[in-house]
């Protein structure tokens, strides 16, 4: 007797390293291929470490969601509205802020806000090269006023990615999530919050069940996600830990390995 597969009816994948090529735009075969799942009537959300602001001119109306921040916003892209959000408490921030500095002097820190992108100097001096854009006010200023903080970005001068995420853990609070997106700085959101808890929640608000999602991805922010969907999809140029967890794989994200698979779902 052979068997059905188990229709697909939400995708999640990552961006960067995933859907995105190299050059951090979709290839033209991977629109294609993004436009023909959602015409067939497969729902397709980003699930990304970036802000909702620095994803969705990447990915434009190819989406019909997109999961940013890892996790902590869901934004509604056919409403142009943050949907769900779920920030770091002040308070949390502030011990969190406060122990790095007591235990890890040298690091640099940012803040994601659903309004904006801020860094201290050390951050900027580290990592000149992340993208400014709508500059919040100082951290200290944002936790005075109770604002909602999305996200923190923590830098170091000489470590970076799982090297950095090791020597942090031992002095992050045990209420936040850490995690790294290869990127060189570590995120850190609110605790329980990742890919696989939003993503979750929308297939929850939709009707589909786990085993009907499709997940790919890359990096270490992905396991959550690649460990709880139904199927999971790795990339070639994958991390050794994504690869050794993650039973199938598709080509490159240079070789388009996202709309490899896409293309098998309404081929």
């Amino acid at each position: 007797m052979s068997i059905v597969p188990t229709p697909v009816r939400l995708v999640a994948t990552d961006l960067d390293g995933t859907l995105l090529g190299p050059d951090g735009q979709l290839s033209d075969r991977t629109r294609a291929a993004l436009d023909a799942a959602r015409a067939a009537g497969v729902v397709v959300a980003a699930a990304t470490g970036r802000s909702h602001r620095t994803a969705l001119p990447r990915v434009g109306n190819h989406v019909d969601w997109a999961v940013c921040s890892n996790g902590a916003v869901l934004y509604d892209v056919g409403h142009g509205v943050v949907d769900v959000h779920h920030p770091i408490g002040p308070e949390l921030v502030a011990r969190l802020v406060a122990d790095l500095a007591a235990h890890i002097p040298e690091i640099g820190l940012a803040w994601e806000t659903v309004d904006g992108f801020g860094a201290d100097e050390a951050f900027h001096r580290m990592r000149p090269h992340t993208e400014r854009l709508l500059l919040t006010a100082p951290l200290g200023d944002l936790l005075e006023s109770n604002a909602a903080v999305t996200k923190v970005l923590v830098a170091h001068p000489s470590l970076v990615q799982d090297m950095l995420l090791e020597a942090l853990r031992p002095v992050l609070p045990v209420e936040v999530e850490a995690t790294t997106s290869g990127a060189d700085f570590v995120e850190v959101t609110a605790d329980g919050v990742d890919k696989a808890f939003t993503v979750g929640l929308l297939a929850e608000r939709l009707g589909i069940e786990r085993h009907e999602v499709l997940a790919f991805g890359d990096h270490l922010n992905d396991l959550p996600l690649l460990s709880w969907a139904g199927r999971s999809v790795a990339m070639a140029n994958a991390h050794p830990a994504v690869l050794d967890v993650v039973a199938e794989h598709t080509d490159h994200h240079a070789d388009d390995g996202v709309a490899r698979v896409l293309e098998t779902l309404v081929g």
